[in-house]
């Protein structure tokens, strides 16, 4: 008798054992999973994230702006494309007048847009009618990001080139500047995966030219 309640107890401060050890491990796995990420925090004001000087178009006091008026901020811990610091949400492109900090343009961009940095914004006249370019990408693979081109006029006009649609680039800047061949056209690159080689596309000058 006494030999069965010895095992008895055994046994059971052996269950017990298990138990705690099992809520510990629970416990444990719940705090990696909260260190993983930051919760989102919801963003009520807008917030630049990217900019240039329209000093270039002949308007010292004016600037372009990108900036998130609905969205998150979070950051991701583990490695990956999202790892660290992530902008979430609706952006809009403003023309800013600064000596009384007044939005004379806007123009919302009508897609969810996710950045991890402040952008600037390169401003280019490729075709040398008055009108600037530039482009803002998004993060689309570990080589290449996809891109729009929009426009500013010498009025202050934001538009998109609609006519030239989304295409890649490898390049990890946010607004890269387009070069040009020998015909004036502009060209960019991208590494395709599928065949192993940089392929280099042209867009014509002529697609920005902009209708009256």
């Amino acid at each position: 008798m006494k030999i069965n309640r010895f095992i008895s107890m055994i046994a059971l401060l052996l269950i017990v054992l298990c138990g705690c050890n099992g809520q510990q491990g629970a416990v444990n796995t719940q705090d990696v999973s909260q260190t993983e990420s930051t919760p989102g925090v919801k963003v009520n004001t807008e917030v630049t994230l990217g900019s240039c000087s329209l000093n270039s178009m002949g308007k010292a006091d004016y600037i372009l702006a990108l900036r998130m008026f609905k969205g998150e901020y979070h950051e991701q811990y583990l490695p990956g494309s999202d790892s660290g610091p992530n902008w979430t949400g609706n952006f809009k492109l403003c023309i800013i007048e600064t000596l009384q900090d007044r939005v004379i343009e806007s123009y919302p961009i009508n897609e969810e847009l996710t950045f991890k940095n402040k952008i600037d914004i390169t401003l280019k006249d490729y075709n040398k009618d008055g009108n600037f370019d530039f482009l803002i990408g998004q993060y689309a693979s570990s080589n290449l990001n996809t891109y729009k081109m929009y426009y500013v006029t010498k009025d202050f006009k934001i538009g998109y080139y609609n006519n030239i649609g989304e295409f890649s680039i490898s390049s990890k800047s946010y607004s890269p500047e387009l070069k040009k061949d020998n015909k004036g056209n502009l060209t960019y690159s991208f590494y395709d995966n599928s065949s192993g080689k940089t392929i280099t596309k042209i867009i014509d000058i002529n697609l920005l030219k902009l209708k009256d």
